[in-house]
Formats: C-alpha cells, structure tokens, sequence
C-alpha cells in the first residue's frame, strides 16, 4: 500500500465536469431538492486546452494522459500552529414518523482548528456553492458535477473560488480565498446518465498553497465490504443550503449555508449495484462534494464523497444519501501509472 500510496501522488492537472443539480446547492429560491429528479451533464473537452479567460480553469480529459502536475502526498498535514480539534464531528435521512427535527443531527463548525480548518466552501459563481476539502497545499477534493453547466454540458464559465473554514461568512483572512485554476475529474458522464454516477470526483487546484496554512486531510483507500462494518465512526461537514437555522442559531447572522453543519458518528449502510455507497450522515444540497472522514491513527482521512441523496417525495425527508469511495480516485491513478510506463 505504501508504494501504490508513492504512486498515487504522482498525477494531477485538468478537469472534466458534470452536473448533479440536486447536489450542488442553488443560492436561488427553487434550488433542487435531494430527488433523483437530477440532470446529469456532460462534456468531452479535449487535452490542454487552454482558455483565454486566465480566471477559467484549464481543462484535460483525466483519462487522455499521465499528467505531471498533481499533489505531492495523500497523507494528513497539520500545521504546527493549528491545534487539533477531538473527534471531528445525511439529505437528512430520518426513521418512518419521525420529523427532520427530530432526527437531524448536524451542529455548526465554530472551530478555526484541525481537521476543521481544511474544509471549505466552493462558490460557483454567484449562483450556487458546493463543499471541498484541502488534500494538499493547492488540490482541493469535490464533485465532478459541482463543476459543469448542466444546459451547456461544458465547463462552467463563472469563477470558481475556495473560502476554506468560513465560519458565519467569514474567513480567518480575506486573502486567503482561492481562484480555481484546473481540475481532474473521474468521468465526462458521455458513459451513463445513471445517478448517482460512480466517477462523480474532481480534484480541483487552486491558484495559492492554501494547505500550508491550514491543513490537509489525505485520502485513504478501504474496501466497502469494510467501511458498511464500522457503525457510526464517520463524520461529514459540509456547507448546506439550509444549516444553519437562525432561529436555532441566532448568533450565527451569516445564515444558512455559510457556516458548516458537521454530522458526526454516522455510518456506511450499504452499497449499490455500482459501487456506490451508501450513507445516512445528515446533509442537503450545498454539501456536495463533501468529505466523509474516519480516523486512522489518530489522523483524519477522507474514505468517501457525498455526491447524492434521495428523498421521499410525499414527506421530504430523505431516505438514503450516497457517497464515491475514494477507491476510485487510487484506480484512476494507478492507470495513469501504467499509462506512464
């Protein structure tokens, strides 16, 4: 594991989106609701391109070639002056009769401490925002549909920011938001409309060594078999459209969806057909692309990435979310090494 973990961190440098609507978080009024009512989007973008616009990603096909630019390690890195929080702390998926207030379990993340620190906001635009976590100085982890016009079936034309650890809106500096400047995505979705898609990861890089500063959560790559046998030691944080309530939270002014709702103690349920898991952490749109974490050796890692949920269309509570085992980030890069060899 070791030498595929050295081989692993040799690659990165463009992006190829979709579109999951109902996981990207709508700042507008008539967002989408966690449904399997989604539009799945695609487009095929040829290799290394470049844009003229500088503040638009650079885009390659992530299955076209090995790609020299890419993160350096996939291991935790916490700053020496950043203090580590304990343990870090699902749409929300409740039991039949029981209403969402009674069964949502997310809290808000006031801590500028690690792992905390890492995760961040992912503003597309001003139109809708999803969730990303640091997992190296300037490679942030997200959806590949948090990325991808879903009329055009390209690359969004809006600029991509990262605020990493907005608290009640704001940043520990102002400075410190970072521009989009290229991606890596698992799949172009031209091979199946099928939701939630199996591929839906991007690694997107920023244009400033963020994880310097605050951190970086690696990836860890466990069987599912093993992951649905661990009850309740994951944790997700994510930036919901709807969390925090105000009226729950009254101190919290920013209101919902900038500040991060963290579910602790949830687990893995089951798996799909396709590989795709599936998880009961509490969570709604604007929490795509969120990580799933578990602790290994008293070090966070991300094993999964929440990309979809479905909710029962009579009540409007959830009934499953789903999640990408980060397995499939080690599989694409380890045939790029082979590519490469």
């Amino acid at each position: 594991m070791a030498q595929l973990n050295a081989k692993l961190n040799a690659k990165l440098n463009t992006l190829i989106p979709l579109n999951i609507t109902m996981l990207r978080k709508p700042l507008s009024r008539n967002f989408i609701t966690i449904a399997l009512s989604i539009a799945l989007t695609i487009v095929l973008l040829s290799p290394a391109s470049t844009i003229a616009n500088p503040r638009t990603p650079i885009l390659t096909l992530a299955t076209d070639q090995p790609l020299s630019d890419r993160p350096t390690h996939n291991d935790p890195s916490r700053p020496a002056n950043l203090r580590t929080d304990g343990d870090t702390v699902r749409g929300i998926v409740c039991q039949p009769n029981q209403a969402a207030e009674d069964c949502d379990q997310r809290v808000p993340v006031r801590s500028r401490n690690y792992p905390w620190s890492a995760i961040g906001r992912l503003e597309i635009g001003s139109s809708s925002h999803c969730t990303a976590t640091l997992i190296d100085e300037n490679w942030i982890l997200t959806n590949a549909h948090c990325v991808i016009d879903e009329k055009t079936h390209k690359i969004t034309t809006e600029t991509i920011t990262f605020g990493p650890n907005l608290i009640n809106g704001s940043l520990k500096k102002d400075s410190d938001r970072a521009t989009v400047i290229k991606v890596i995505s698992g799949t172009d979705f031209t091979d199946s409309d099928v939701v939630p898609h199996p591929q839906d990861w991007a690694i997107l890089k920023i244009d400033r060594p963020l994880g310097k500063t605050y951190g970086t959560i690696g990836w860890k790559s466990i069987p599912s078999s093993f992951l649905i046998k661990q009850k309740n030691q994951f944790s997700l944080t994510g930036y919901s459209f709807d969390f925090p309530n105000t009226k729950q939270y009254p101190e919290l002014t920013a209101g919902p969806g900038f500040t991060a709702g963290t579910h602790q103690k949830c687990s893995f349920t089951g798996e799909e057909a396709n590989r795709v898991l599936i998880h009961n952490c509490d969570t709604r749109p604007g929490a795509s692309g969120s990580a799933i974490i578990g602790w290994i050796k008293d070090k966070p890692y991300v094993v999964a990435i929440h990309n979809a949920g479905k909710t029962d269309q009579r009540t409007g509570l959830g009934t499953e979310n789903y999640a990408i085992n980060v397995t499939r980030l080690n599989d694409w890069f380890v045939k790029q090494e082979r590519m490469k060899n």
